[in-house]
């Protein structure tokens, strides 16, 4: 669990078993506390045992199953603490009696006790935090193994907490493009008060008893502790999609070990099989014009035998706009691991960690003739996820671990997945191939998706930047982040002659092209200082002419640059958790694609477009 310093986080059922080692284990990471529960006399002693410590927290004696009690809870917390970050909603009952009938003996009074707060009580919760939260925000809800699969005896519960998981996909599909995340924990038996009445008020807590059949699955034939599940919700750190966090007893580590993940993802390919079909084209994306088949099935990679990971999408940066004109593009991407190949060694990474992927992550083969020369973007061995190819808008996709890099929890999915090529693209042309430094003077030509971004890398290095742009509204701006007014040419105006009356003749030491057409070309040669640098990113104009004059007398460095790598995407990210970079992302939903592209087309999209996967 991440540091969760000055959070406010409510939790529920926090007076015992996962609840309560939730709220310790928040408090010891700094959070701020509101806890909830019906058990009066426990919550106060678990009020003082944190309070002593220093934690900041307050105690509520809350019913969920009352939607008053719910309300005025989360406005307390409000009133309080002056804000709500995150959620974790663990209240729950597994019975009314310690009775577990076949669903024909099943009485109307057992079955509306569990519903009324499993599933009423969860409603009522997620809704009223749902009111207050902003984003950045995140809840975590409990579910259960038995919310997943089912166990005779258990039909009230079982189908209460299949029901938590319906209601967190369908919160996480109606807040995460609003930045809030919402997910589900599935553990399997923990040892809390709850279970006991299950098993029985026993010494021998060690092992189920045989009679128990369903409880047979668990792989190590024991019960796992409170503070399992929670270490694995994280609730700051999971991403829109709604996923559920399943674990049983017999993990190595806090979540779900690699065997017992690797068995649960078979089993449920089957139950989701058409969760993971991508059911509409994209078509006419590419430059040929053929169409991508209407019904594009993408099988699910198997990466046991690889060195790479299987993860699940989050959010796909769909389209981008240059200097007045749009272009669809296929190579930006955020997901979440959810399984890992038996060949990848210790990479730092686990199973259900936020990652983004560079598109083109080279083979490293020393023999060959682009990653041995540390072009690595430009590698035709290696797969190329995305860049022109079928299927990357999949839900899912293999990637070698070449190709991944952890995406911290202060970025939301959409951010880190434009960052993967908006921002890595113009990182590594200016840092890398440019070599820009703070005592330069740089001119920078097109503030679109690329550009935009360039222009922040440019500021956080520290030069002076000359900005233009045929768009109005783009110099504005980048006037609000910081560009003084004189060093905007305003739109319309002509470069050469701006550069001449602002006493800017010799001055300019690199220029940055984010459009690539014949005049910004033309102009960049003739304002360029002696020994100046071009870096030509844009490429709007596929054939521009080179003054051979000017570029020989000047003695220019014409600098071609494409793409970036992981190391660039690496260093991107920080920028961006450090708020040195801040993209500009419009978020939709790949089912929105057709009006997208048209608002591209239509010059209505300003910068980059986040397409969240439903």
């Amino acid at each position: 669990m991440a540091s969760l310093q000055g959070k406010v986080i409510c939790i529920t059922g926090a007076a015992s078993g996962i609840g309560l080692a939730t709220a310790r284990l928040a408090g010891e990471r700094g959070a701020r506390l509101a806890l909830g529960d019906v058990q009066a006399e426990p919550l106060r002693k678990v009020v003082e045992e944190l309070k002593a410590q220093g934690i900041d927290v307050i105690g509520t004696i809350l019913n969920i199953t009352s939607n008053e009690d719910v309300d005025n809870w989360i406005a307390a917390t409000i009133k309080h603490f002056g804000r709500l970050d995150g959620a974790a909603n663990i209240a729950g009952v597994t019975t009314k009696e310690a009775k577990y009938p076949h669903l024909a003996e099943v009485s109307n009074e057992e079955w509306e006790f569990v519903m009324s707060i499993n599933t009423t009580g969860m409603f009522y919760l997620l809704r009223a935090q749902l009111r207050v939260m902003v984003p950045g925000a995140s809840i975590v809800n409990a579910s259960s193994g038995t919310g997943l699969f089912g166990r005779p005896g258990m039909a009230p519960y079982s189908a209460s907490k299949h029901a938590v998981i319906g209601l967190t996909k369908s919160a996480a599909k109606e807040y995460g493009p609003k930045g809030i995340r919402v997910n589900a924990i599935a553990p399997g038996p923990i040892k809390t008060p709850m279970l006991a009445r299950v098993y029985g008020e026993r010494k021998e807590e060690s092992k189920p008893k045989e009679d128990l059949k369903p409880m047979s699955t668990i792989p190590l034939a024991r019960f796992g502790s409170g503070s399992q599940p929670a270490l694995g919700t994280r609730p700051t750190g999971y991403s829109p999609a709604g996923q559920e966090l399943e674990g049983e007893a017999g993990s190595p580590r806090p979540g779900p070990n690699p065997r017992a993940q690797k068995q649960l993802h078979r089993a449920g390919i089957e139950a989701r099989k058409q969760e993971r079909l991508w059911k509409k084209s994209v078509a006419q994306l590419t430059k040929s014009g053929h169409p991508i088949p209407p019904e594009l099935e993408v099988p699910i990679t198997d990466p046991e035998a690889e060195s790479g990971i299987q993860y699940k999408s989050a959010s796909e940066g769909g389209s981008g706009r240059e200097s007045g004109r749009g272009s669809g593009r296929e190579s930006e991407r955020c997901g979440r691991i959810v399984q890992i190949g038996d060949q990848v060694a210790d990479a730092g990474f686990k199973i259900g960690d936020r990652v983004a992927s560079v598109a083109v992550p080279g083979c490293g083969d020393d023999d060959c003739p682009e990653c041995s020369r540390d072009l690595a973007q430009l590698c035709e061995r290696a797969h190329h996820s995305g860049i022109g190819q079928d299927g990357f808008y999949a839900p899912y996709a293999a990637l070698d671990i070449r190709a991944v890099a952890k995406v911290s929890d202060d970025i939301l999915s959409p951010v880190a997945a434009v960052s993967t090529d908006a921002v890595k693209t113009s990182y590594h042309a200016i840092v890398r191939r440019g070599e820009v430094k703070s005592s330069e003077t740089v001119f920078l030509f097109g503030l679109g998706g690329l550009g935009f971004n360039g222009l922040q890398v440019v500021r956080h290095i520290g030069a002076r930047v000359i900005v233009s742009d045929v768009r109005q509204e783009r110099l504005d701006e980048a006037i609000k982040i910081g560009v003084p007014k004189g060093d905007v040419v305003p739109a319309g105006k002509s470069v050469q002659e701006f550069v001449k009356e602002n006493g800017l003749e010799g001055k300019i030491d690199t220029t940055l092209d984010f459009v690539g057409k014949h005049q910004t070309f033309q102009d960049a040669q003739n304002i360029l200082r002696r020994g100046g640098k071009m870096v030509c990113i844009g490429t709007l104009d596929s054939e521009n002419s080179i003054d051979m004059k000017i570029g020989i007398r000047k003695r220019l460095s014409i600098n071609f640059t494409y793409g970036g790598q992981l190391r660039d995407l690496k260093a991107v990210l920080d920028l961006i958790s450090k708020k040195a970079i801040q993209p500009q992302v419009e978020n939709a939903t790949l089912r929105d694609f057709p009006t997208v592209l048209k608002d591209l087309c239509d010059g209505k999209i300003k910068a980059r477009v986040a397409l969240i996967h439903e």
